[in-house]
């Protein structure tokens, strides 16, 4: 008599077999995305909704997990489909066949597999005679604990119990999270951030580094714990990265416990590295797309994403009107100046829908204090009168090496300059800060918007010389 499963599906014909991944078919019917007819439309849709590369980078470094088989079918041609596991199958597929994946991801999954003796060449699956006697097994594996019938998930308890009885910290955890995040932010691309592991590892793994920086977490903890707000965070990681990429890096892998102490006292000394300190907060719990600066207590300081300086990379830009704080979340140019850095600090930490007054006084507090510096570096002296001074700042910028955003705003400036009327005059901020004029917290933000890139710019300029 044949065996049979609880819907009265014969079972007999149940067996494992070893295949080619790349003989066996992604499942056009999966649950996890609308039906697909085109194998290289699903494998962009798991890269882009499933994490999958991820997944792949784990099964590059460690292999495929043994407690874990794939559900196969044949269908009317006779070809293998998964209808269990396409996430590791998508993985398996592009780690042994890099040009499958879209164009842009095809170098990430060749360096993985280039790096690697544990890709497999062979995956073993459980053969079923149809979909329907595969799915019992599915849905025991995918719709949770199911009364204790299905997979039932470590509690937080169980989870420290276990961790305490393995004993096995990751020494990269931290700098792993720190990758993944600069390659979320827009500050490293994606393609080629596993083979800069070593480097990041040892910068991270300093504590007078990771206390430099704002970061209360130790190298083996994959949760980010920071002590500054985000933006400043940001500030420096960005300038980290650039560095790390720059033609001729200054972070290298063959640096030492006194060069990395050496760079982050250099951080310090050039503005990049955060100058307040807040209550502890994890990054993890940070909003990067809502415009609004993030959750929590660090959000001070956020804000939407703006076009600043032409980056590329950055996530996409919001309404200003949407953001709290004047300065948005990717304006973090160096300040050497300490009294001007924190006049910047308090711009992004005081919520400008709700205190337009006192975010006024405080820009116009930055702005007179950066052009008599870029003035002063320019031409060796100080105008006082701060719409001259503006005009003569205006003449001294070089045009010519201008980005398109730079130009823009060093248009938008110009206006400033000419129009008094304008938000961001000497004579409308004066009239602010003497209480004859209440400003628009919505134009403070535009307008901030419009010239960002050329103060980015003057910033820039006195950093460098």
């Amino acid at each position: 008599m044949a065996s049979k499963d609880t819907r009265g599906k014969d079972i007999s014909e149940i067996k494992t077999l070893r295949l080619n991944p790349l003989d066996v078919y992604l499942d056009t019917a999966n649950p996890r995305h609308e039906p697909l007819a085109s194998q290289s439309d699903i494998i962009a849709h798991l890269l882009k909704k499933e994490k999958v590369r991820n997944l792949a980078r784990a099964i590059a470094a460690e292999g495929l997990s043994p407690l874990e088989l794939f559900a196969i079918i044949q269908d009317e041609g006779g070809n293998y489909v998964a209808v269990e596991g396409n996430r590791r199958l998508c993985s398996i597929i592009l780690l042994n066949n890099p040009s499958a994946a879209p164009d842009g991801e095809r170098n990430y999954f060749k360096s993985l597999a280039d790096g690697s003796t544990l890709v497999p060449r062979e995956i073993t699956g459980v053969l079923f005679p149809s979909r329907e006697a595969a799915d019992i097994w599915i849905e025991r594996r995918h719709d949770g604990e199911q009364e204790g019938i299905g997979t039932r998930k470590w509690d937080a308890e169980q989870k420290a119990r276990h961790k305490d009885a393995t004993n096995k910290p990751n020494t990269n955890a931290l700098a792993l999270s720190i990758i993944d995040y600069a390659v979320k932010q827009g500050f490293l691309p994606a393609e080629g951030s596993d083979r800069i592991i070593t480097t990041v590892a040892r910068y991270f793994g300093n504590p007078y580094f990771r206390k430099t920086i704002g970061i209360a977490s130790g190298r083996s903890d994959a949760e980010v714990i920071l002590t500054v707000t985000y933006d400043e965070f940001d500030r420096a990681i960005e300038k980290f990265f650039t560095d790390l990429l720059a033609p001729k890096p200054k972070v290298t892998s063959r640096s030492d416990k006194a060069e990395w102490e050496a760079y982050a006292a250099g951080l310090v000394n050039k503005g990049y590295a955060p100058s307040q300190h807040i209550p502890k907060t994890k990054l993890s719990d940070r909003n990067v797309d809502d415009g609004t600066g993030g959750k929590g207590r660090a959000a001070k300081g956020g804000g939407s994403a703006s076009s600043t300086s032409g980056r590329k990379g950055k996530r996409s830009s919001p309404s200003p009107d949407k953001r709290r704080y004047i300065v948005p979340s990717d304006f973090h140019p160096p300040v050497r100046h300490k009294i001007l850095r924190r006049v910047l600090d308090e711009m992004r930490n005081i919520p400008v829908d709700d205190f337009p007054l006192a975010v006024s006084f405080l820009t116009r507090a930055f702005l007179e204090n950066l052009y008599s510096q870029f003035h002063e570096k320019m031409a060796n002296f100080i105008d006082t009168d701060t719409n001259k001074l503006l005009g003569r700042v205006i003449k001294l910028i070089d045009s010519t090496g201008l980005d398109r955003a730079q130009q823009k705003a060093l248009g938008a400036l110009t206006k400033v300059q000419s129009n008094e009327h304008n938000v961001f005059s000497p004579k409308t901020l004066g009239a602010n800060a003497h209480a004859n004029h209440y400003p628009n917290p919505t134009e403070l933000k535009r307008e901030w918007d419009n010239v960002a890139p050329i103060l980015e710019y003057m910033l820039q300029e006195l950093d460098s010389k």
